[in-house]
């Protein structure tokens, strides 16, 4: 097996893809290369499909909007071209459920088929956060690490 793992040009990047090289050099029969490019060209990269493999992401804390984007094949934001009738159709139960019960069972599907499917190597997780002032309170975030404005006030 060959592949070209197409890295940004960070640090972080060229890491990840030094990391995974390395890893599988000590497999026989298996070569990976690596190609740094910078965003733009990256950026370019991805939403034409033009990689063997390249980081991207599917940031998940509410999973309708973000899984939707990832994985839908009606989606701009599916770079890896995924189209999968099961997950398809599960992605819009999820976002169409009058229920929560019907939106767990749609969203359990969801994970079977990328888990079964193997679309990616999930490899780190994104922990959303702030920093702030001793005296600032009422730091509440929601979504994908958004922070509700009017609940912050400062402290004498």
């Amino acid at each position: 097996m060959s592949f070209t793992f197409v890295g940004y040009s960070s640090a972080e990047s060229k890491v990840a893809a030094e990391v995974l090289q390395a890893s599988l050099a000590e497999f026989d029969n298996v070569d990976v290369r690596i190609q740094i490019v910078d965003n733009t060209e990256g950026v370019s990269r991805l939403t034409s499909h033009d990689f063997d493999m390249m980081i991207s992401s599917a940031l998940v804390q509410d999973p309708d909007a973000a899984l939707w984007s990832a994985f839908h094949p009606e989606s701009s934001g599916n770079f890896m071209g995924v189209d999968d009738a099961e997950l398809t159709r599960a992605l819009d139960a999820g976002r169409n459920a009058d229920t929560v019960e019907a939106r767990r069972e749609a969203y359990d599907v969801v994970q079977d088929r990328l888990v079964g499917l193997n679309v990616g190597l999930w490899y780190v997780r994104g922990a959303p956060s702030v920093i702030a002032a001793t005296d600032l309170q009422g730091i509440r975030m929601y979504g994908p690490g958004s922070l509700l404005p009017e609940e912050i006030q400062f402290t004498e």
